[in-house]
């Protein structure tokens, strides 16, 4: 599966300090790799998160993750087996997939590989979104990458 991850897993692999409770992802939009998506978010019983609703309850709806369901959707937030999930189509601040494949850097977490957005891009999303959290994450975040450039120069 093509995707990019995003938001606060991003942040922290990078180096840091900010908790968060999600996972979020930019994926490639081509068919074959909405089909793997698809296929990955089967396994882990994915559903959508129904306000007022148990999980129990919201599993019981007749909810299909199929093709449509990415092309009707910029952003799609999941509950899994696994966690919280949030996917889109386009990062505002940076882009569509592309773009943010541009703007990514590979990361490790417990020695799992990944993409994961630069911090650059981060700051970049974070203001375009401008969410109080997002705005509250801003300055742990320009601080790792002062500290970062600031390594670099060393």
């Amino acid at each position: 599966m093509e995707a990019v991850v995003i938001g606060g897993i991003a942040a922290v692999a990078l180096g840091v300090p900010l908790t968060t409770f999600d996972v979020d992802v930019c994926y490639d939009p081509d068919p074959a790799n909405i089909e793997r998506l698809i296929s990955a978010l089967r396994a882990v019983s994915a559903r959508l998160p129904v306000a007022r609703m148990s999980d129990e309850e919201a599993r019981a709806l007749p909810f299909q993750i199929e093709t449509r369901t990415f092309r009707d959707n910029e952003m799609l937030t999941l509950r899994t087996d696994v966690g919280t999930l949030d996917l889109l189509k386009i990062v505002p601040g940076v882009g569509d997939y592309s773009a943010v494949g541009a703007a990514s850097v590979e990361a490790a977490v417990f020695g799992i590989r990944f993409l994961a957005l630069d911090l650059p891009a981060l700051v970049a999303n974070k203001r375009a979104t401008a969410r109080a959290r997002d705005i509250a994450a801003l300055p742990l975040i320009e601080a790792t990458l002062r500290a970062r450039e600031l390594e670099e120069k060393r």
